[in-house]
């Protein structure tokens, strides 16, 4: 059980890692070519900036799941000298569960506002603003799969060593 989690995990993380170095690449490369138009050609492409917000939206929404996964997430270490280790795994499952249903929530809050702002245009390439808020949708469905994920992978690890607790992050 423990391998597939691990290669879940993995698999997860790789293709947000691929998905995210796709995303900068192209906006670096979009916005190289929008500061060479703007001073060499004196010709603005307005439609960097969209692309540009899209894709910083992404890369947020795809690097909040990878960072709750990979336990790389800013975290306040004072409860390190305050709290023994059986409170600590304690507050750090109860974290996990808040994570599952902030994830659920965060589906729920992209599903509303995307419904809000179907039909929208107001960007300079006219695409609808609905789809803005699938970066959202997409956090919270991989949020709650990485809280889930982290709760099985120190479930099993609990199990294999017969109750004698985890390593909770």
């Amino acid at each position: 059980m423990k391998k597939l989690l691990d290669k879940t995990e993995a698999i997860i993380c790789t293709a947000i890692e691929f998905i995210v170095g796709l995303i900068v690449i192209s906006m670096v490369s979009i916005n190289v070519l929008q500061v060479v138009t703007r001073y060499f050609v004196d010709k603005v492409i307005t439609w960097i900036e969209d692309v540009s917000i899209l894709g910083v939206l992404c890369i947020a929404s795809l690097g909040v799941a990878y960072a709750w996964l990979k336990g790389e997430h800013l975290i306040m270490d004072i409860t390190d000298e305050i709290y023994p280790d059986k409170v600590k795994k304690v507050l750090w499952v109860i974290c996990q569960i808040v994570a599952i249903v902030a994830g659920v929530k965060l589906v729920q809050l992209g599903i509303y506002n995307a419904q809000l702002n179907l039909g929208v245009k107001a960007t300079g390439l006219q695409y609808d603003e609905s789809l803005r808020y699938i970066p959202l949708v997409v956090c919270g469905v991989l949020l709650a799969i990485a809280a889930i994920i982290n709760l099985a992978k120190e479930w099993v690890m609990r199990v294999n060593k017969k109750g004698s607790g985890g390593d909770c992050r």
